[in-house]
């Protein structure tokens, strides 16, 4: 669909790419590939109409917030209003933000914290701490950044944040600490190192469903699938397997989600709080 100059591609499988009326596909770009980023390396964020002769690439801003496996979040925001505008994240000032554009108006806003997945409503954000991610696991957080809890195992004042759109500091719903002290059936998680990574709100926007991972010192991650209200209460462990990754919310008439891993082939239908 996209021609050089440049590299184009997008992240992540669960963000919506098309617009409503599916005339703009949003997309990074690139001046390089088959290398690593570089603090600094800054790419272009765009979009092309599929429906118009030729494609050509339409230059709406840029980021140097961005990885290869998903970008920087960059997606249309969901919502019932006449005006479509889309979000990506940023660094300003040494800080990781999120951008808001209207396209058709050139309107644009800054928000404070970076974004991970949106809210069904469109006004409503999950996020996560791109520093710890990028401490943990290489190439899925953003370079350039220090984490400045990486001494700390699991911090108390770091974890899941719920932020409105519209403006408003993020507030912090769920901990790494609170989580890491969940018991595991398979060993003591008190040695290992903690962070989050894959957020996702059920369909009617009521819980959300992440990642909790750790690595012990002497071998690579480990992840259990975890669900909780949109407030950080009632939380459940779902899958404990280990291996858990790739996953999406299948329906709200059961409220289960599909996840691969490594229990069959093609994954398994999870329930919240059983196996199904």
């Amino acid at each position: 669909m996209t021609k050089p100059p440049g590299s184009h591609w997008f992240g992540y499988y669960d963000k919506f790419q098309f617009n409503r009326s599916g005339t703009r596909n949003l997309g990074p770009r690139s001046s390089f590939d088959l290398r690593m980023p570089k603090a600094g390396d800054e790419i272009e964020i765009g979009f092309i109409d599929p429906m118009q002769a030729g494609m050509s690439w339409q230059r709406l801003g840029t980021t140097r917030a961005w990885h290869w496996q998903a970008g920087c979040m960059l997606q249309w925001v969901p919502g019932g209003g006449e005006a479509e505008v889309c979000i990506w994240n940023n660094i300003r000032d040494g800080r990781f933000i999120s951008r808001v554009l209207n396209p058709d108006t050139g309107e644009a806003r800054e928000l404070p914290a970076p974004v991970f997945t949106l809210h069904p409503d469109g006004i409503r954000a999950l996020t996560i701490d791109f520093h710890k991610l990028e401490d943990m696991r290489p190439g899925y957080g953003y370079y350039g950044s220090s984490d400045p809890n990486f001494e700390v195992l699991a911090p108390a004042h770091t974890g899941i944040w719920v932020m409105d759109l519209e403006g408003g500091e993020p507030e912090l719903v769920v901990s790494l600490a609170e989580i890491a002290e969940i018991p595991w059936p398979w060993g003591d998680l008190s040695p290992a190192k903690h962070y989050f990574n894959v957020l996702l709100c059920n369909p009617n926007g009521t819980r959300f469903l992440f990642l909790h991972r750790w690595r012990f010192p002497d071998r690579g991650f480990q992840t259990r699938l975890v669900t909780c209200a949109m407030d950080g209460s009632d939380i459940r462990i779902v899958d404990d397997s280990r291996h858990t990754s790739h996953l999406i919310w299948k329906d709200d008439e059961d409220h289960s989600c599909v996840v691969k891993t490594t229990r069959t082939a093609s994954g398994i239908l999870a329930v919240p709080g059983r196996w199904r």
